[in-house]
């Protein structure tokens, strides 16, 4: 089993975010994660990258008790991250941006650094920008760069967090294909997604959280008819964003 949670608590003082979380993924494996807004899902993420400290539980990746260890360590150890709002070193080229990461998150120095960013700007399609600063990029291309940095430390474990927001249909499109051929190459791919139906038909499982707890886990069309999803989703709402043909799918 490449991750295990077990019992993993997030509490801010009084106020219990995830209140015990239970979860296993093997190696290789696709997993969706969706839930409405205030779920805890990016407090998941958190707690599993290291970024929020378990108030309660433990982590496991690869066998190996990772609850103590810090963001950096975790990093180290093959978990990449992506954040909902890119971030990149907008004064840097996307190629000094992907270097950055594969030096100090992939602990690669000279010239195979330059050779593993090298490769990374090919695999993500990144070439045409290579030595474009970063703050010159479109939302796409700013996406683009945000997983290519975390591709650049080697990652086992790839955590990504609403990477397809606020991009069109046919950019959504392209980025699932790039993220799909990413999972097929062996990286383990956690991926929380408001945009549901660019997940439906990719992921190989899909786990719904609601305050905090996992209501539903499983193939993805069968957690999406679950009627507990949808009276979580409104029924409507979720409707609205899979689209006609997934939606007559589940009916």
């Amino acid at each position: 089993m490449l991750l295990e949670l077990r019992g993993v608590q997030i509490r801010y003082g009084d106020m219990v975010v995830l209140p015990a979380i239970d979860l296993s993924v093997p190696q290789g494996q696709f997993l969706g994660v969706i839930g409405p807004n205030g779920a805890g899902k990016s407090s998941l993420f958190g707690a599993i990258s290291g970024g929020l400290r378990c108030s309660a539980g433990t982590i496991h990746i690869e066998g190996r008790d990772m609850t103590r260890l810090s963001a950096t360590q975790r990093c180290m150890s093959g978990v990449g991250r992506t954040f909902q709002i890119p971030q990149p070193f907008d004064g840097m080229s996307v190629f000094e941006n992907i270097l950055v990461a594969a030096t100090y998150g992939g602990r690669s120095h000279g010239a195979q650094a330059t050779s593993q960013a090298t490769s990374v700007v090919r695999q993500c399609g990144l070439e045409p920008w290579a030595d474009s600063m970063a703050g010159a990029l479109t939302l796409l291309q700013r996406k683009r760069l945000e997983l290519a940095r975390a591709m650049a430390m080697r990652p086992r474990l790839l955590l990504l967090d609403e990477v397809a927001g606020g991009l069109t249909d046919s950019e959504v499109g392209e980025l699932v294909q790039w993220i799909v051929q990413l999972q097929r190459e062996g990286v383990t791919v956690l991926w929380i997604e408001h945009l549901v139906h660019a997940l439906v038909g990719v992921v190989d499982r899909m786990l719904v959280l609601a305050e905090g707890r996992i209501i539903a886990d499983g193939a993805p069309r069968t957690v999406l008819a679950n009627p507990t999803v949808r009276s979580c989703y409104l029924g409507s709402d979720l409707d609205e964003d899979l689209g006609e043909e997934t939606r007559d799918a589940l009916h």
